[in-house]
Order: C-alpha cells, then structure tokens, then sequence
C-alpha cells in the first residue's frame, strides 16, 4: 500500500468517527429518550390543546421524562401522543396536568404517577384522566362566574332596599320584615311610654330599698351580720390553732395518736381519709349563690307581675332555684261538690271558684346544664312544671319557655338581653296556649346579683 491511500483511509476513519460522535451526541442531548434506549408511547385527550408544541419536553416532578409526540385534531378534541422513557412506570391511576409555563400562554405537559399500587398502564393505552390546571382562561372564566354573581347578588339587594312591598326575594323579605319589626317596636314605645317608666322606677325603687338593708346598722342588717360571721372566723382561726397544735404532738410521737400515725400502715389510711377530707372542703368553697329580681308589665291586664329568686349552684353544670312570685291574677282554687237529692229530682254538681289576689306563689327548680342548653324541672308558680333556657351571643341572650299547671297547661316564653354587668331587659308571652286569663305579651326589667357582687357588698360595709 503506498503512502498517500494509507493517508486517505485514516482522514476517511477520522471523518466517519467525527461524524458518528456528532450524531450520538445529538441524539443524547435531544429531549425525547435515546436511540440506545427502549420507550413507552401513550396517548389522550385535551379540551383545548392550545400552547402545547410539538416535540416538546413532558415533566414528571419537575424533570423530563420523554417529549409531545404528535398532536392532532380528532371528534373535535385535542389528540395528543406523548413518547415516555421505558423506565418510568405509570398506572391506571395516572392522570395528565396541563400547567402553565409562564405568563406567555405556553404550557406543558406534567405527568402524576398516582397510586403504585395500581395496575400498570400498558403500552400504547389511553391516559384517561387529564387536568388543565394552568389555563388563564379557564382562571379568568370563574373569575367572570364570581363577578356574575356578586353582581347578581348586588342586585337583589339593590331591589330589595329600593322597590316598595318587593317580597319576591328571601333578601327583600327579610328587610320587608325587619322594617316591619321597627315599626311595631317603635308603636309600642310610645304607646306604653309611662308603664315602662313605672317599671324603671320600680326597679330603682327595689335597688334603693336595697342600699337601705345594706346600710342598716341594727341587729338584721348586714354589717351585724358580718360582725358575727368575723366572729366565727376569729373561732374557727382558734380551732386552727389548736388543731396545729395537736398535729405537732403526733408528729413528735407523743401519745397514743401520735404512735399511730408513725404505723407507715397507719399513716397510709390516715393520709387516703385526709385526702377525701380536703376533696370535699374545696367542692363546698365552690359553692355559689346568686339573686335575681325583676318586674315585668302585663300589657293585656295592664298590672305588674313581680319575681324574687334565689339560685344556688355548686357546681357549673347545674343548680337549684327557690323563689316567690306576685302574679297580679293572684292564686285561683276550684272546688267541685256533688250534692245528692231523692230519687225524684236530680241530683245537682256545684263548682265555686275562689280567687285570692294577695295570696304568693313560689318556685323550686333543679337544673341541669348541657353546654348552651339548661333543662329544668320542678314548681313553677306553685304547680308542676318543666322549662329549658338557651343561651346565645356569648350569654348575653337568653331565651326561655315554661310549662307548668298541666291540668289547664300554661306555657311561657321570654327573651332576656343583659345589657350590664346585673342589669337586664326582658319581654315575652304569659298563657300562649290560652288556657287562663288570655295571652298577654310582657315588658320588664330586672337586677341580677352574682356571688362576686354580694362578696364586694359585703366588703364595702365593713369599710
């Protein structure tokens, strides 16, 4: 061989390996998998296949798995055929994610491999599950739907606060009502502008009344009352005294007592009684008592009906009630008599009523609370009765119906706001089943005073 044909055949080597490693190089760094390594092929269906380009990069968790492999139009739908690296396992669960990329309007392709527990996703089978979750269209299209309706619902406002007697609207109905309320509101304000003044003069009556108890310096007031209770502390301070004392002489050992309580078995029963001991000390110091009066004006009988209660409660989930009620209708007993006659005239049936206006009724309650809900049970105005309150607006509304005196049913119901700390308003319904004197609509108000505010009085009278 001579010189210049061995010379040819090494470019020509060097030229076609040049040219091999130029075409390997490029078919590594394209987007799709290599030529050197197997691929999966599937395909599916889009709404709107805008911004997608052919031959572009498929991500999976942010990193390319494969290219857009063909995209076409079929049955009026974007058909799109997506080329995967073989090792990238999908399942029936799979689904597709179109995501926006930028604010261009460009897109690609994301695929979700779901559940792999699933069954595999064969070559060449249809992704049935496909979301655009980056189309600016799709966002600004319920951006329009949340626009329409907030116009709608302006609308219906605009209407219902502008045309007169529109009832065609929930909205209209309920501003039609509240005007309504205002007004019936507004007429019976003025119409019982003197009862109601009566009622606060009342209350300031009682309150003032009150002050006087408080501030009465003989044997039933109250600063005597606190001289004896300071005494029974001074007592009870000395039985303390005492008492340490003792526990001193028992622990040093001295005396029978004293050798006892070294028993370690001894000591082991004494410390489990001292224990329930001091359980039941700490439950009665939570013992509190509460007063609650008030005055309401019945509008049909035109008088006022008065309520004194006292409430005791040892514990937040229930207390007891006793009080005295002055029902201007008084306490009404029926007697029935049978009187016999001979066998020639009939027998006669007499029923007397006697009404006694001045006579008390009074009330024994036990309750117990559920959350917002208090059930209670017991005398209700001198007859056997039930009743419920709910507590509303952080406790401030309390709303209440009684049923007593089963044999012609009364039944109750009242609305109590607590405007300041012990003072309230109340209004509601006396006989709303009819059953007496007729249902008759009622104002008041009334004066509450907690366990805290009888402590703080009392302090202030020993000042």
């Amino acid at each position: 061989m001579n010189l210049d044909k061995a010379t040819e055949l090494k470019v020509g080597a060097l030229v076609s390996l040049v040219l091999g490693l130029i075409i390997f190089m490029s078919l590594q760094m394209s987007e799709g998998p290599g030529f050197l390594s197997t691929s999966k092929k599937y395909w599916f269906y889009v709404p709107d296949a805008s911004g997608l380009i052919e031959k572009s990069a498929i991500k999976m968790a942010g990193i390319d798995i494969g290219i857009i492999e063909d995209l076409q139009l079929k049955q009026g739908m974007g058909y799109v055929e997506i080329t995967v690296d073989s090792d990238i396992r999908l399942t029936t669960t799979s689904r597709i994610e179109i995501r926006a990329n930028g604010i261009l309007g460009d897109k690609y392709i994301e695929v979700v491999q779901g559940d792999l527990s699933g069954a595999d996703l064969k070559n060449g089978a249809q992704i049935k599950e496909v979301v655009d979750v980056g189309s600016l269209a799709s966002l600004m299209n319920e951006v329009g739907k949340i626009a329409n309706s907030l116009g709608s619902v302006a609308k219906t406002i605009e209407d219902a606060a502008t045309k007169d007697n529109n009832r065609e609207t929930p909205v209209a109905r309920i501003i039609n009502n509240l005007e309504i309320f205002t007004q019936d509101l507004a007429e019976i304000s003025n119409s019982r502008k003197r009862k109601i003044g009566e009622i606060i003069d009342d209350v300031h009556t009682v309150s003032s009344q009150l002050g006087r108890v408080f501030d009465d310096p003989g044997e039933r007031g109250f600063q005597a009352m606190w001289s004896r209770l300071s005494e029974t502390s001074d007592n009870l301070n000395a039985s303390m005294r005492d008492f340490r004392e003792i526990t001193s002489t028992i622990n040093s050992g001295e005396g029978t007592l004293g050798k006892l309580v070294h028993d370690e078995s001894t000591v082991d029963n004494v410390n489990e009684t001292l224990t329930e001991v001091s359980n039941f000390f700490g439950q009665t110091t939570r013992l509190t008592t509460d007063i609650d009066f008030h005055s309401t004006y019945l509008m049909e009988q035109d008088q006022t009906k008065n309520f004194l209660s006292l409430k005791i409660q040892p514990g937040l989930d229930r207390y007891y009630e006793v009080g005295i009620v002055d029902d201007p209708l008084g306490v009404t007993e029926t007697t029935d008599t049978f009187v016999s006659s001979p066998p020639s005239s009939p027998s006669t049936d007499t029923r007397t009523v006697t009404t006694f206006q001045d006579k008390l009724k009074f009330n024994l309650l036990m309750a117990k609370t559920f959350f917002n809900l208090t059930i209670k049970a017991g005398i209700i105005e001198s007859a056997g009765g039930v009743g419920m309150e709910y507590y509303l607006y952080k406790n401030k509304l309390k709303f209440t119906l009684d049923a007593y005196d089963f044999e012609e049913t009364l039944v109750r119901s009242s609305l109590e706001y607590s405007f300041f700390k012990g003072l309230y308003v109340v209004g509601g319904f006396e006989d709303i089943l009819d059953q007496q004197a007729g249902t008759s609509g009622y104002l008041g108000a009334g004066l509450y005073l907690t366990n805290d505010d009888l402590r703080l009085l009392l302090a202030g009278i020993t000042l």
